[in-house]
């Protein structure tokens, strides 16, 4: 794992938009010499019973014989908070090949008295990205259960399935329980 050092800049908010931009070196691992550079655009806002944020960014790896490596992503997602209703969809794509895309939705309310309670369910699909000539996909599903004392008790299953010319795999599933406590 890399750790980065950086320079960054975000600018304040100006009517729910922000812009960043940084650079930075790897300064643990002297074998990489890559820079890294990146620039993001976010937006937040409520307007009557939505809650709404997007974001675009834009990343560049920038190694020394400059074989640079470029990706650009985005998101948006939606809260309807009466009704706790919530989606979200997100996107991206390396320049020199692969894409992929994730949508969820979700509800959040008052399930139990004891706390909030969230379900979601969510979807991916790639094309290229981390294989050659190759395609994944997922699916999912969890909840999140809100506790007195700041815990959160949460269980999920996910299934992934992936194609790549002149090779077969199996599908794969991933399960997920656990507890989180914040103090």
């Amino acid at each position: 794992l890399s750790r980065l050092w950086r320079v960054r800049y975000d600018t304040p908010d100006m009517n729910g938009f922000t812009i960043s931009a940084a650079y930075g070196t790897n300064m643990l691992n002297k074998s990489d010499t890559n820079s890294y550079y990146d620039a993001a655009l976010r937006y937040t806002k409520t307007a009557g019973d939505f809650k709404i944020g997007a974001g675009l960014g834009y990343n560049v790896t920038q190694p020394e014989n400059d074989d640079t490596s470029e990706n650009l992503m985005g998101s948006v997602s939606v809260l309807h908070t009466p009704t706790g209703l919530n989606a979200a969809l997100a996107a991206g794509s390396v320049m020199d090949g692969g894409s992929y895309y994730y949508l969820k939705a979700g509800w959040i309310g008052d399930l139990v008295s004891v706390g909030k309670t969230a379900f979601g369910v969510e979807y991916y699909d790639s094309t290229d990205i981390g294989v050659t000539n190759g395609s994944g996909t997922s699916w999912g599903i969890m909840v999140d259960q809100a506790l007195p004392h700041k815990i959160d008790a949460y269980a999920g299953y996910r299934k992934y399935d992936l194609t790549q010319t002149g090779a077969s795999y199996m599908s794969a599933t991933s399960y997920v329980i656990g507890a989180k406590w914040a103090f």
